[in-house]
């Protein structure tokens, strides 16, 4: 008899393979409403889903029919999406979500292509509390019992692994994870990579993990550019379903199939208009008495994410404006358990995310308890906000003087004891913006005095010139929107000011040819003290041999130079890109180092222009003021020739005393820091090996 049930089911059923695209929503739904649930779980009965639903829940059941794509990752180069018919069905205070794999959605041509029902997963959800079906003939049971009782996933992140472990920018860092379920009923969670302030770096995937299973996986993901970025890898686990989406207002509602159109790599996909913006990142120390961190949202912002850091004995609360404590029944409030690894810091940070539709303008608080144990622990913090106003452009630069002149970002962390000059851009912000540093824990160091309108600067750019703090900082920018709302957005990068700098030397031109060739560098120590650093150079095209010294401790206000082997595999195309990284690494404490990212082009064999008889080997003195005299100590010097320094971009005359020997003048206008001189001739241009460090005049502040 079962049998016969099942074959006329399935002749009701049939229809061509690919199904006609003129109603597809209720031609889903109508397969969705018949399907056996014989055939989503064999231990229960031949009927329809729809009777069989009626019969568990109801005559009063309320049932809405939708459709959309199905629990789980997509193939990434298949357009085929796995398509789902989907029930939600409320009674009682309960609201049961239940998902029936029907085919394949097939993005090319847009038409459904079915096949026999399946379950894909299914949900009971009462208030705040919801739990995964192992089965769906699980449902008349956990409908009988209290929420309280209803059995719990308990996903942990058990290890992870990332290798290389001090990767360089742009390699390819490979994390394995091991994932395992300890509780009593099944799960999903979202495996994912956050790189602050990079979303197009950014990512995750959906997994399932039953109770009681362990899984493996790997990430894979390019290290970022920017030294201080911070990276984390880890585990979400999602409240919502995986048929509900995010509507206008910020709540959650049924799929109605509009994801089964977006392309797998679109799914993660965040719209540069509206991203999600930092606005504040911090690491407070939780002291004896409560204290408040002002989270300001302006009117802008359509969606509030707060991430607070779970510490035993610590509950931080999420306050709106005028006090009211935000609690997980909130209408406008989803809750989930972030746990990740802090892959920079090497520490594990589990933390319970806020998401709220909609937030109200105004300044949210995030209050930390009082801790009368007195540990002093810190307590990692961060808020961001889907907003079209991004402070998403800031970098330290300098002013390179001449024709070629303006503003030029510079290589790697900004130096201390030197005037930093920055440039900062606010996309669709407040009218008069004004900027100020803080340090990890969220306390003022500071304003930065940037300016618009200045010179050699494009209409939106702000920009200025000041002295930078003694500890690692972040930039904020603050401001008034046109209902008076306060705006804040935190640049996402993390800066240090550091005493040692690097300098690639490009020598005649920045083009090499394959095979072997050997390369330079300097370093200067910029600090007050003498110190001793670690060299290492990387590439991720060719060979780095043969690196000499790889060490060098150098005095205040001197330099040193290394040289290594780059060795360029014959297969390289010209005109191909080679980069380097060169850092220098304090060995008593390695916070403090500086790196240089240099591009060199291969080039036709015989085409690198590195042929001069002229050569330059070192600068007397290495540090001076505007108006020092400088001796250029090389060889191939003509004193018949006629010869000019390029410093920071101005022409300077030189003086040839001999073939190894010429001077010239620090201008009045050079700027305080390191330069790097180039010697021109009539036929080359040679660069100084080392850099020449301009102070600041006697008895200035």
């Amino acid at each position: 008899m079962r049998s016969l049930l099942r074959a006329l089911a399935f002749l009701c059923m049939l229809g061509p393979a690919i199904a006609s695209a003129q109603d597809p929503t209720a031609e889903r739904t109508r397969r969705t409403q018949g399907a056996l649930v014989s055939s989503l779980d064999p231990a229960l009965p031949d009927i329809a889903l729809d009777v069989w639903l009626r019969q568990v829940l109801g005559p009063s059941a309320r049932l809405q029919w939708t459709s959309g794509s199905c629990a789980g990752p997509r193939g990434r180069d298949i357009s085929a999406v796995p398509l789902c018919g989907i029930v939600d069905v409320t009674d009682s205070g309960s609201v049961v979500t239940i998902g029936v794999r029907l085919g394949e959605y097939l993005q090319d041509t847009k038409a459904d292509r079915y096949g026999t029902p399946r379950a894909d997963e299914a949900y009971v959800a009462r208030g705040s509390d919801r739990v995964m079906l192992d089965r769906l003939g699980d449902l008349p049971r956990i409908l009988k019992l209290q929420s309280r009782e209803w059995p719990r996933p308990d996903i942990v992140l058990d290890s992870i692994t990332c290798l290389p472990e001090r990767a360089e920018p742009h390699e390819t860092v490979t994390c394995s994870m091991a994932l395992a379920n300890n509780g009593a009923a099944p799960s999903s969670a979202r495996v994912f990579i956050d790189i602050e302030g990079d979303g197009r770096r950014s990512g995750g995937e959906e997994v399932k993990l039953q109770a009681g299973q362990r899984r493996s996986l790997r990430l894979k993901f390019p290290w970022p550019e920017e030294d201080g970025a911070s990276i984390a890898v880890g585990i979400e686990l999602k409240e919502p379903t995986p048929y509900h989406r995010v509507n206008g207002r910020g709540g959650l509602a049924l799929t109605n199939g509009e994801d089964l159109t977006i392309p797998w790599d679109l799914l993660d996909w965040e719209d540069d208009e509206n991203a999600l913006r930092t606005i504040i990142s911090a690491r407070p120390r939780v002291g004896a008495r409560p204290s408040l961190v002002d989270v300001p949202v302006d009117a802008s912002i359509t969606r509030l994410v707060v991430g607070v850091e779970y510490l035993p004995g610590i509950a931080a609360v999420l306050l709106r404006p005028g006090g009211t404590r935000v609690v997980e029944t909130d209408r406008d409030v989803r809750l989930s358990t972030v746990k990740t690894v802090d892959l920079k810091r090497n520490v594990r940070v589990d933390r319970q995310v806020y998401t709220i539709g909609r937030p109200q303008p105004g300044v949210w608080q995030i209050m930390l308890p009082g801790d009368l144990r007195g540990t002093g622990q810190e307590l990692m913090l961060t808020a961001s906000g889907n907003s079209p106003v991004g402070f998403d452009d800031f970098e330290f630069v300098r002013l390179q003087q001449g024709v070629h002149g303006g503003y030029f970002q510079i290589d790697g962390m900004p130096l201390a004891g030197v005037p930093a000059t920055a440039q900062a851009r606010v996309r669709r912000g407040p009218v008069e913006p004004t900027f100020r540093f803080v340090d990890e824990r969220n306390i003022d160091l500071g304003v930065l005095p940037l300016a618009k309108g200045l010179p050699h600067t494009a209409g939106d750019d702000f920009l200025g010139t000041f002295g930078l703090p003694a500890v690692p900082f972040r930039v904020v920018m603050n401001g008034i929107d046109a209902a008076g709302t306060p705006v804040q957005r935190q640049y996402p990068l993390m800066f240090r000011a550091q005493p040692v700098a690097v300098f690639f030397n490009y020598d005649r031109s920045g083009l090499i040819n394959v095979g072997t060739s050997r390369r330079t560098f300097a370093v200067m120590n910029v600090g007050t003290e003498t110190a001793t650093f670690v060299l290492n150079v990387s590439t991720t095209d060719g060979e780095v041999l043969g690196l000499s010294p790889s060490t060098v401790t150098l005095a205040p206000r001197t330099s040193a130079t290394a040289s290594f082997s780059l060795s360029i595999p014959a297969n390289e195309q010209h005109f191909g890109r080679v980069s380097l990284r060169i850092t220098a690494t304090n060995i008593a404490d390695p916070s403090i180092n500086n790196a240089v990212l240099a591009g060199l082009e291969i080039g036709p064999a015989g085409d690198t222009n590195n042929d001069s008889a002229v050569s330059v080997r070192r600068l007397t003195p290495e540090s001076g003021e505007a108006g020092t005299a400088i001796t250029i100590a090389g060889s191939g010097f003509k004193t018949s020739g006629l010869y000019m320094v390029m410093f920071d971009g101005l022409p300077v005359p030189a003086v040839v005393k001999s073939a190894t020997e010429m001077t010239f003048m620090v201008p009045a206008s050079a700027p305080v820091g390191p330069v790097v001189p180039m010697i021109f001739s009539e036929n080359t241009i040679v660069m100084s090996p080392v850099p020449f460090l301009v102070l600041k005049p006697s008895g200035k502040r």
